[in-house]
């Protein structure tokens, strides 16, 4: 930045100003109605974790978990699961609505299980924005 500093404040920013993203490892979903494949990272730092969101190759897949340190996020065990296009960066949801709102330490890991819906295999991408 160039401009100059309105009256009154300090160059500079802490930790908490920036805008945090747990990248989550790109996992190929295996071909066959039922297959599941589990996306996972694990946490270099502190943070908390907050929206969730995926982009997926295909529209027919689905969430079945969320493990966070371990921890199921999920309130209630599912085989259907949650369709993964409810976690896009387009989804009609309001911003919030896919909060985790779930502090991690460094060492803690994060693993997302998608479960295919069709014949074809596909592709998904992950992460998480901390908050």
């Amino acid at each position: 930045c160039t401009d100059e500093m309105p009256p009154g404040t300090e160059a500079g920013f802490d930790i908490e100003s920036i805008a945090l993203i747990f990248p989550l490892n790109r996992v190929v979903v295996p071909a066959g109605a039922g297959n599941t494949v589990t996306m996972s990272a694990t946490c270099n730092r502190s943070a908390t974790l907050g929206k969730l969101f995926l982009a997926p190759s295909s529209p027919d897949m689905a969430v079945t978990s969320v493990l966070i340190a371990g921890i199921e996020q999920f309130a209630q065990s599912t085989t259907v699961g949650v369709p993964v296009s409810a976690f896009g960066a387009l989804a009609t949801m309001e911003n919030g609505d896919f909060d985790l709102n779930t502090p991690i330490s460094a060492g803690e890991s994060v693993s997302i299980t998608i479960r295919n819906a069709v014949a074809g295999a596909g592709s998904c991408d992950g992460g998480i924005y901390c908050i």
